[in-house]
């Protein structure tokens, strides 16, 4: 059995009239709000769940060759990994109608131990860094799939990084800036 959502963007008003079915790997209910991609370049939206439909992937409510999956429900961004509390920097708005994307940037104050790293990787960690968010633009490991901020300059490291999104000043490059706008944006 597969869970699908009918989902309506009402913060985009070019597509605020229409229904469209979303998978999810997760339970929803009718009246939750989620995020989910949208368009070619998949970005992500606030939508609220108006359906729910769990059956066979044969009875798919849309052609499951083009259907999407929702990316998670809105506002969640807290994952606990043992001891170590992490957060998403995916979920948060930065312009009129879209969500930085999951599982690309998370941060923590502590240094995971190693039965932590290993859920972590589950999750789709690749790397750990610990300096600070000029280091990790210059280090390139912005190109990694997932990476976790950790240590004592994990919080000001993503600060810098979330204000690099919002178009405030912030003291990365501009190559730095823009790879940052890719990886989350």
């Amino acid at each position: 059995m597969a869970l699908f959502a009918a989902l309506r963007f009402c913060e985009d008003e070019r597509i605020a009239d229409k229904l469209y079915w979303y998978a999810s790997d997760f339970n929803l209910q009718e009246g939750e709000d989620v995020l989910a991609p949208v368009g070619t370049h998949d970005r992500l939206q606030r939508a609220t769940v108006e359906r729910v439909l769990e059956t066979d992937p044969e009875h798919a409510p849309y052609d499951t060759r083009f259907i999407k999956k929702v990316a998670a429900r809105y506002g969640e961004r807290r994952l606990a990994v043992g001891d170590c509390i992490c957060f998403e920097l995916g979920g948060l708005k930065y312009d009129g109608k879209r969500y930085t994307r999951y599982r690309r940037i998370l941060f923590t104050s502590c240094v995971p131990r190693e039965e932590e790293v290993k859920e972590l990787r589950t999750y789709g960690v690749s790397d750990i860094l610990t300096g600070s968010a000029e280091e990790l633009a210059e280090s390139g490991a912005l190109a990694k799939d997932c990476v976790l901020l950790a240590g004592e300059h994990a919080r000001a490291a993503a600060s810098t990084l979330l204000a690099c999104v919002r178009g405030e000043q912030t003291n990365l490059n501009e190559r730095a800036r823009k790879a940052l706008l890719e990886k989350l944006c």
